[in-house]
């Protein structure tokens, strides 16, 4: 449950979003890092050192605009844990 986005706006995504025809059964890691390495706006500066910790602690490190759009549905729905 958000306090920033009403319960409607999550339903209507869950509801098209979340379908059989968009979710796979492909294997998904469960801790990612979105790495803002390829980012124009908002970088992190030590994000060498954030990789090299959550590396560590089993993150799988992942840049975001590589991903289809589907591929970033599936891996936001499956992990357990984003940073």
């Amino acid at each position: 449950r958000s306090f920033l986005i009403p319960d409607w706006v999550t339903n209507l995504h869950r509801k098209y979003l979340l379908t059989e025809a968009i979710l796979d059964d492909k294997p998904s890691p469960a801790m990612v890092y979105i790495s803002r390495k390829d980012s124009g706006l908002r970088k992190v500066t030590n994000e060498d050192s954030v990789i090299d910790a959550l590396k560590v602690l089993g993150f799988e490190i992942l840049l975001s605009s590589k991903l289809s759009f589907r591929e970033k549905i599936n891996l936001f729905y499956k992990a357990k844990v984003i940073v």
